[in-house]
This record gives structure tokens, C-alpha cells and sequence, in this order.
């Protein structure tokens, strides 16, 4: 049973170690019916496409850095019908992003919220960042939360983090201003 077991968990670490990437690399995470959240995954993140629903056709993203626990950045996508788009359009989306922030705040060690817009040809949306006042052991104490809107996707993310002079926030904010729906 032991050579068994070593031989499953060299097996599993060899296929987590080849999820890293040298190189910067496209990915799409599947939409049921709608295509998919495509993206570029940074060198030395690793990218897992989570689970999916029909209904609301929806779908899951979990990215990771190669050095465990240095970061996670999740994001759920979900088709909005026409009819519901305009909820997510200009000022809409900002009072969106503005409302789920300031539950936040009374855990936070900021005391207002300071939104940063993402634009680009492909996606649109804001951000916020908070400081945990009280986390606890192993938790996160950096968090950048918000909504970003490609396509007919509208994407919820959240990136959390532990070191605040971290490049991997910059890198995730690039992720999501390259991120647009695939076919």
C-alpha cells in the first residue's frame, strides 16, 4: 500500500507542478450554451476551471500562484439575458460594486471605500480593495473585490492576498481588463 500511495502522490504532484506555466497562457473556462470566460493566466499561475450550472448558465474559476497560499483569484461568471444587461451598464455597475464594498467595511481596517474602474476594448468594471482588521490564522489580509463585465458575462471577482506590495495584484488586475467571452 505504501509504493500504491507513493506512487498516486508522485503522480499528483507531478500533474500540479505541470499546471504552472513557463510562459503567460490563453485559457477559456466553459459557459454552459454561452462559451466562455476567456483569458490570459500569468507565467507561474496555475488555472483550474471549476464547476458549471445551466441554469443561470454560469461557470466557476480558481487561479492559484505556483508558491501555495500566496494568493487565490476566484471568478464566477454568469450570462445575463438582454433584458437584464442594462443592471450591469455604466453608473449601475459602479452603485453595484459601491453597495457590496460597504457591507465590507465595518471588518475592514479602511473606513471608506475607493473604487478603481477597469477599461478596456473587451471588458469593463470596478474594484476596491480591503484590509482584514482581524484575520485569522492562515487567512487572507488582503482582499480586491468587484464586478467586471465582458460580453454578455458579468464577472464577480475576488482576489485575495497576503503581502500588500505584492506584483500579483497588478498582474490580476491585467488578467481581468484582457478578460472578454469566448464562443
Amino acid at each position: 500500500m505504501t509504493r500504491a500511495l507513493v506512487c498516486v502522490v508522485t503522480l499528483f504532484s507531478v500533474t500540479l507542478s505541470l499546471t504552472a506555466q513557463a510562459k503567460d497562457a490563453e485559457m477559456q473556462c466553459p459557459i454552459p450554451a454561452h462559451g466562455g470566460l476567456a483569458f490570459t493566466v500569468p507565467a507561474g499561475w496555475k488555472a483550474v476551471c471549476g464547476a458549471t450550472t445551466a441554469d443561470p448558465p454560469s461557470g466557476n474559476v480558481k487561479i492559484t500562484s505556483v508558491k501555495p497560499g500566496d494568493f487565490e483569484l476566484l471568478m464566477t461568471s454568469v450570462w445575463v439575458t438582454p433584458a437584464q444587461r442594462g443592471n450591469f451598464a455604466g453608473a449601475n455597475l459602479k452603485t453595484i460594486v459601491q453597495s457590496a464594498g460597504e457591507v465590507l467595511l465595518p471588518g475592514a481596517v479602511e473606513t471608506s471605500l475607493v473604487l478603481t474602474e477597469l477599461s478596456s476594448a473587451t471588458s469593463r468594471g470596478f474594484v476596491f480593495t480591503l484590509t482584514d482588521k482581524s484575520p485569522g490564522p492562515g487567512e487572507f489580509k488582503y482582499m480586491m473585490q468587484g464586478t467586471v463585465v465582458t460580453g454578455e458575462l458579468v464577472v464577480s471577482v475576488t482576489f485575495l492576498y497576503r503581502d500588500p506590495a505584492t506584483s500579483h495584484r497588478a498582474s490580476a488586475l491585467a488578467l481581468l481588463k484582457g478578460a472578454h467571452q469566448g464562443k
